[in-house]
């Protein structure tokens, strides 16, 4: 699952060092983190503002997102 996090990151017209964009990042990661784990999944890569999500099954990813 591919998740862009609104406003943060250098996509959202920043340089990706403002403060506020970074906390926004965290608390996505973290979020991404503790949601994907009750779906069995896990973060795999982070990039700008978009997280990669792997899930052992479409299934997984699917209950996950909604």
């Amino acid at each position: 699952m591919w998740l862009d996090v609104d406003r943060a990151g250098p996509e959202a017209g920043g340089d990706g060092a403002d403060v506020a964009e970074d906390a926004r990042m965290d608390e996505a990661l973290t979020r991404a983190r503790q949601t994907a784990s009750q779906f069995g999944g896990f973060v795999a890569k982070y990039m700008g503002d978009g997280v990669l999500v792997e899930f052992p099954s479409a299934v997984n990813a699917v209950a996950c997102a909604i």
